[in-house]
C-alpha cells in the first residue's frame, strides 16, 4: 500500500480505492461459515487515510448458487434478521463517514444501495444488453474475465491469464470481450447469471 501513497505523490489527479466486502454473521460460503468483517471496517479506513487513498467503497457479501453460479443477497435469511443485518450495516456506515471526514470518500455499491433500501428485486430486472463488461474486465492468475462478479466461472472467461502479454493475445481477448458483449443478454440470462450490478462502484 506503500507503493498507492507514492503514485498520488506523482499525480494527485489519480483516484485509488480499494472495497470493503461487508460479511456479516450466519454467511455460508462453500459449506462453510464466514468470519464477520464488522470488527475490521474501522483499520482498514484508518489504513486508507495513512496510505493517501481517496475512497473506500463498501460492498454486502454476495453468496453464489453452486448449481448456476449466480449471486444473490442475502440468501435464506428471515425478513427480521434482514432488518437486523440492515440497521447495523447503517449504523456502522454512519461511523464510517464520521471516521472518514473528509479525507476518504465512503462508497456504498450498487448492490449495498438496494439491499438497505430494500430494492434487490428491482435491481434483477436485466437489460437487453451488458455493455459495462467492457469496462470491468478482471485479470487474475487463472484467467480473464469479462465482470468481477464471474471471476473464476468458465462462461464468463474472455481470456487466459497471459491474455494480455503479447500483441497476438490482445487481439484474441479483445475478439472475446466483443463476441461476450453481442452475445450475452442478461435479461434472457438472468436466471443463469444473476443481478448484474450497473454502476461505477462495483458489486
Amino acid at each position: 500500500m506503500e507503493k498507492a501513497r507514492k503514485v498520488k505523490k506523482k499525480n494527485a489527479a489519480v483516484s485509488l480505492g480499494y472495497s470493503f466486502v461487508i460479511v456479516w454473521e450466519g454467511v455460508e460460503i462453500n459449506g462453510r461459515d464466514s468470519v464477520p468483517t464488522w470488527m475490521k471496517w474501522q483499520s482498514r479506513l484508518e489504513r486508507a487515510k495513512a496510505f493517501s487513498f481517496d475512497y473506500v467503497s463498501f460492498k454486502p457479501c454476495l453468496v453464489r448458487f453452486g448449481e448456476s453460479q449466480r449471486e444473490t443477497l442475502l440468501k435464506d435469511v428471515e425478513k427480521t434478521k434482514e432488518r437486523d443485518i440492515i440497521d447495523q450495516i447503517k449504523g456502522r456506515l454512519q461511523e464510517a463517514r464520521d471516521l472518514a471526514g473528509d479525507r476518504v470518500k465512503i462508497l456504498e455499491s450498487s448492490n449495498l444501495k438496494a439491499m438497505l433500501n430494500q430494492e434487490a428485486d428491482q435491481i434483477k430486472r436485466q437489460p437487453k444488453g451488458c455493455h459495462i463488461q467492457f469496462f470491468r474486465t478482471v485479470v487474475t492468475p487463472f484467467g480473464i474475465f469479462h465482470c468481477p462478479a464471474f471471476r473464476g466461472v468458465e462462461a464468463a472467461r474472455i481470456g487466459e491469464a497471459e491474455g494480455y502479454q503479447s500483441e497476438a493475445k490482445f487481439r484474441e481477448t479483445l475478439l472475446r470481450t466483443a463476441r461476450s458483449i453481442l452475445t450475452l443478454t442478461p435479461r434472457r440470462n438472468a436466471k443463469t447469471w444473476g443481478a448484474f450490478t450497473i454502476g461505477p462502484t462495483g458489486g
